[in-house]
């Protein structure tokens, strides 16, 4: 499950598997070479598009809410969110992959692997807060 800055450092050209995002992210991306090599992906069959359900858009917001950064998520951020949710309520192993914090929170709380691309990330979650690697 890519987020824009996975989708921007390429993520999905040195995995070994296939990727997911939403079109909410895709359409994030506008730089032509970033975008080139998203259509590349995609055509590879390296990158799916998919779009979440609204239940589990509900639940993606009830845990934004839980860890307390429902402000701090951009509507790409929550779709996301909510395709990883769906996705591993269908029983796929899912890891979300981003640099935002609030994401990481959410996704943690959400019972979601978390792997961060470039930048520090959440190192373990206390009384709903996080601590910053």
């Amino acid at each position: 499950m890519l987020d824009t800055a996975a989708l921007l450092a390429s993520v999905q050209l040195h995995l070994p598997l296939t990727c997911v995002t939403t079109e909410e992210v895709y359409e994030e991306v506008r730089d032509e070479e970033s975008r080139a090599a998203l259509d590349l992906s995609a055509g590879a069959g390296k990158l799916l598009v998919i779009t979440p359900s609204a239940e589990s858009r509900s639940k993606a917001l009830e845990y934004a809410r839980a860890a307390g950064v429902l402000g701090k998520l951009s509507a790409a951020d929550l779709s996301v969110l909510s395709l990883a949710i769906e996705l591993r309520d269908c029983g796929n192993r899912v890891s979300v992959v981003t640099d935002d914090y609030a994401l990481q929170l959410a996704s943690v709380h959400a019972g979601l692997d978390v792997v961060r691309v470039r930048y520090r990330g959440i190192k373990e979650l206390r009384k709903g807060k996080a601590n910053l690697r």
